[in-house]
């Protein structure tokens, strides 16, 4: 008799165990990586790079003169703001690389400086990756960046 109350009183937990543990599922992994400026850019290319993503949707109000992320005022630092905004803001929707010709690299190092805070990933997962609405809005541009 002993021997079936064990075996029902193990069945239930499991079964509590289980009805638990897909009320909440565990969360998919997620890892943080940021698209900054490479230190090795073109110093003729980096600028155009920059001025492209600030035009197609890089939210660059912090990097102006008198904002929070304008010092170190250098096209680096601004340029890494800038590609960084892009890429959060398009890469899971549109699939978008942290290329911008060649001046840009991916790093799981936060950037974020005292006074300038980088746009940390989007933590939810990818839900749709349409890319026919960034090609037709974005067009020719899509390949050289």
């Amino acid at each position: 008799m002993a021997m079936i109350s064990a075996k029902i009183t193990l069945a239930f937990i499991f079964i509590f165990a289980v009805s638990q543990s897909s009320q909440h599922p565990a969360a998919p992994p997620y890892y943080k990586e940021y698209c900054i400026a490479d230190v090795q850019a073109n110093n003729e290319t980096l600028p155009c790079a920059l001025d492209w993503a600030c035009k197609h949707g890089a939210d660059c109000s912090a990097i102006k003169p008198g904002q929070a992320c304008f010092e170190p005022n250098t096209t680096l630092h601004h340029a890494s703001y800038a590609f960084n905004s892009y890429y959060q803001k398009y890469k899971l929707n549109f699939g978008v690389s942290c290329y911008f010709n060649t001046t840009a690299v991916l790093t799981a190092s936060d950037p974020t400086m005292a006074h300038a805070y980088f746009i940390s990933p989007l933590e939810k997962p990818i839900q749709t990756r349409d890319t026919s609405i960034f090609v037709a809005k974005f067009g020719a541009n899509l390949r050289m960046f």
